[in-house]
């Protein structure tokens, strides 16, 4: 019956925010146990960790639609990691949270300074990482995004 079905929905729904609470417990334990190190003391995969753990932290609250959150968190990891090419994963996150929130200048903006940063990273900023995206497809990517209507 209907009333069943909107009780097994909210259970779904519960775990769902719930598992992503977890997540994000989990991640900022990465974080912190990283972060207590000196950044010159991380190997490579552990910087990639640290990078990647503060993403996901944002995303576990994109996924959970406390865009607010997310969008301090995608700041935050922008502005930490503007040197490498994710900073520009977290504009685009940044952009999907300012539509979601109905807030087009905003999403606007984080386009703009996406599009910048793309711009002006350094060459080393899209060699050897996890995403393969180069320099041109990011800069496509955002014309694309730009000229898509969404906001």
């Amino acid at each position: 019956d209907r009333a069943a079905s909107g009780l097994r929905e909210q259970d779904l729904r519960d775990a769902y925010t719930e598992r992503f609470a977890q997540a994000r417990t989990r991640l900022r334990e990465v974080i912190t146990s990283l972060e207590e190190r000196p950044r010159e003391e991380l190997d490579s995969l552990d910087a990639v960790l640290l990078r990647h753990a503060y993403l996901y932290e944002a995303d576990c609250r994109f996924e959970v639609q406390d865009y607010r959150e997310a969008l301090q968190r995608y700041d935050l990891a922008a502005s930490l990691f503007k040197d490498y090419s994710s900073a520009l994963s977290a504009y685009v996150q940044m952009i999907h949270c300012y539509v979601f929130l109905g807030d087009a200048q905003e999403a606007r903006t984080a386009l703009a300074r996406a599009t910048v940063l793309a711009d002006v990273l350094p060459e080393s900023a899209f060699e050897g990482n996890v995403s393969p995206e180069s320099r041109e497809e990011w800069k496509r990517y955002l014309a694309w995004l730009g000229a898509s209507g969404l906001f």
